[in-house]
C-alpha cells in the first residue's frame, strides 16, 4: 500500500470535520452515501450541533419542495 493510500484510509478512520461532513450532506439526505460514509456522517452529527441542524435544514429543504412538487402535478391534472 502506497503512503497516500495509507494516509487516505487512516484520515477515513478518524472522525470527519465539518467542512467533509458539510461536502456529504447533500448525499446523506439524499441517501447516495454508502454504509460506510453514512455512518461517519452520523457519528459526526450526533457530535456536532451545527452539521446535525446543517443537515435537517436540507432534510426539511427536501421535504418542502417534494410536497410542493406533489401539489403542482395535483394542480396540473386537473
Amino acid at each position: 500500500m502506497s503512503w497516500i493510500s495509507q494516509a487516505k484510509q487512516e484520515s477515513w478512520h478518524a472522525m470527519l470535520s465539518c467542512k467533509e461532513a458539510g461536502r456529504l450532506a447533500d448525499a446523506f439526505v439524499d441517501r447516495e452515501l454508502l454504509a460506510a460514509a453514512r455512518l461517519k456522517v452520523l457519528e459526526h452529527i450526533r457530535a456536532c450541533r451545527d452539521c446535525a441542524a446543517l443537515i435537517e435544514e436540507k432534510a426539511q429543504l427536501k421535504r418542502l419542495i417534494r410536497e410542493q412538487l406533489r401539489n403542482c402535478s395535483i394542480v396540473g391534472s386537473n
